[in-house]
């Protein structure tokens, strides 16, 4: 067999952080160059030794822009999440960064006078009894939720514990597929900390709000589509 008439077809790899990045497109540009304007912004938060803790799915009914577009602002946080976010952000003092190459940036600073609900809600997004990565500054986690995205489709939450990764696939023009890769602070071996099963319930309650959202902002929208069209616009 003659490779150089057989082999695979070559694509490009690089990484980033640990992750590793597969581009079919030969003419894109670098990673490095694509990801400059939040790897000087956001590096350093990456750089603590990570273990991999789950993997949680969910298909969305709605566009895959609707769904991402749901996850860099908390406008939405006050109605939607009133029973688990919104007793610890103060969702009016967000402010949003637009970076070079479609990227963005969240601040979401805490309540300046946080309820009991809030400090327990808290405590079960960040259980105190897992390990936190020492060199976080305080704005990232005292102050505000943080988090930034690349675009098009994923998203780092920044967490003193770890973070999950959103990764958003298009399934159709209604359909989305989103995939949480959690990430801890490296543990040693072993199970888990007890703490992750929290904090990875918070996470389940959080995505079932969302879910119950997405789908009715899609009706909203093809029926606007329809209405558009009946008129002839």
């Amino acid at each position: 067999i003659c490779k150089d008439e057989r082999s695979l077809t070559p694509v490009r790899c690089a990484t980033w952080a640990g992750f590793v990045f597969v581009n079919l497109e030969p003419d894109a540009p670098p990673l490095s160059e694509w990801l400059a304007p939040i790897d000087s912004r956001f590096s350093d938060l990456m750089s603590a030794p990570y273990q991999y803790v789950t993997r949680k799915s969910y298909d969305f009914t709605c566009n895959w822009k609707v769904l991402v577009e749901a996850f860099i602002e908390a406008y939405h946080v006050e109605t939607i999440h009133s029973q688990s976010a919104a007793p610890f952000l103060d969702n009016r003092a967000q402010v949003i960064m637009l970076h070079p190459n479609g990227h963005s940036s969240m601040f979401a600073p805490r309540a300046a006078s946080m309820s009991e609900a809030g400090s327990a809600m808290v405590e079960t997004f960040y259980p105190p009894d897992l390990p936190r990565v020492a060199d976080i500054p305080d704005i990232y986690y005292e102050d505000s939720t943080t988090s930034f995205s690349v675009f098009p489709n994923l998203l780092f939450p920044v967490d003193v514990n770890g973070f999950p990764l959103f990764v958003f696939t298009p399934v159709d023009v209604r359909r989305t597929r989103l995939d949480l890769l959690f990430y801890g602070l490296d543990w040693g071996g072993g199970p888990r900390p007890p703490g992750w099963e929290t904090k990875l319930g918070a996470w389940d309650v959080l995505m079932a709000e969302d879910m119950r959202n997405m789908e009715p902002i899609q009706r909203s929208i093809d029926a606007a589509v329809r209405v558009s069209g009946q008129r002839g616009v």
